[in-house]
Parts: C-alpha cells; sequence; structure tokens
C-alpha cells in the first residue's frame, strides 16, 4: 500500500509491503519494508531523487539512493548514488556511483 502527495514533477511517495509466506521467502519468514522517495524539479529540465527504504523487521536500511536527472524531449539521464544493504548468502551491501541512459521513444 502507498500515498503519493504532489505533482508528477514535485511529490513525496510513501509505500509500505508486508511479505509474508510468499513464493520469495520460506514459509517461517516475514519481511515488513517501509519506502520513502522525494523528487523536487529544479528547473525544466532539471530534478533530484531521493529514496530511502528500510526494513521494519531489522530496523535497518534496505537502500539509500540519490539522484540528479536530466530529461528533455528526447533523453532521460540520471546520475545516481546508491547503498544497498541486503545481506545473504550470495548478495552482499554494495555501493554504486553511475549513469543511466535512456532514449525516449517516438509513439
Amino acid at each position: 500500500m502507498g500515498a503519493t502527495l504532489g505533482s508528477s514533477a514535485n511529490y513525496v511517495s510513501v509505500s509500505y509491503a508486508d511479505l509474508i509466506n510468499t513464493d520469495f521467502l520460506r514459509e517461517t519468514d516475514r519481511q515488513e519494508a517501509i519506502a520513502a522517495t522525494v523528487r523536487l524539479q529544479v528547473t525544466k529540465y532539471w530534478a533530484t531523487e531521493i529514496r530511502h527504504t528500510r526494513d521494519l523487521q531489522d530496523d535497518g536500511s534496505l537502500l539509500n539512493f540519490v539522484g540528479l536527472r536530466y530529461t528533455d524531449e528526447c533523453f532521460d539521464i540520471i546520475l545516481f548514488a546508491e547503498r544497498t544493504f541486503t545481506v545473504n548468502r550470495d548478495i552482499q551491501p554494495e555501493t554504486t556511483v553511475g549513469i543511466r541512459f535512456r532514449i525516449a521513444s517516438f509513439n
């Protein structure tokens, strides 16, 4: 479940998930998480985004994200830094700094 306050350019969004007895978790496992996103349109083409996801069972962070986004009629480019805190047998916490580039579709 979730809620968003604001417009498509500037908003605050909060969502909650409670995963229990799903295909992703063993029968005895349960994971509750809350996620928040804040987006602020700075100019016509530039925006900032901040995201945070928190595990309510273990009271720890799952994801921190900050990005600077440029969007125009042809391109969507985001420069970002992201830290994940997931730990299991195959996945360890990691920090990623990168750029994502997308060409707009011409429909």
